[in-house]
């Protein structure tokens, strides 16, 4: 007598299971990629571990910290210039000039940044200055109502 196996539930069985394989790989895939399953700093959650885990993580600085300790430097390096609007001139560094050179004169200090002082200038000469620093990204401050 031949019996007769009914192969579609079988067939329908085996599709599920390579369809949770292919998700579970590739929820794998995703998990080490991003750095929290396996191969990443993660977190100790045994008692005993725990202390050398965090040590080695503690001795070990991250690429944030790297790239806050080398803008550090480049903060600390700013040069603050003194420019006094006298007239229609601006005074700096012991002499005059016309705005043009005094813009590029403050250009070629290391990482700018201005104070403007006030003795007897004109207040358009004032605005022209501040819009100028303004629109070549030097920053400053206005001590002049001070």
């Amino acid at each position: 007598m031949k019996v007769k196996k009914n192969l579609k539930g079988a067939s329908v069985v085996g599709v599920l299971i390579v369809l949770v394989l292919i998700a579970a790989a590739v929820v794998v895939a995703y998990m080490l990629l991003n750095g929290k399953f396996g191969l990443g700093k993660g977190q100790a959650s045994a008692d005993k571990g725990s202390e050398t885990v965090s040590a080695s993580q503690d001795e070990t600085p991250d690429d944030d910290e790297i790239a806050e300790k080398e803008a550090e430097p480049a903060a600390a390096e700013s040069v603050t210039l003194q420019v006094t609007v006298k007239g229609d001139k601006y005074s700096y560094d012991g002499g005059e000039f016309d705005l043009d050179a005094l813009i590029a004169a403050i250009q070629k200090e290391n990482n700018p940044s201005v104070e403007i002082y006030d003795d007897g200038g004109l207040a358009e000469k004032l605005d022209e200055l501040t819009a100028a620093l303004t629109e070549n990204g030097i920053p400053y401050v206005d001590k002049t109502a001070e």
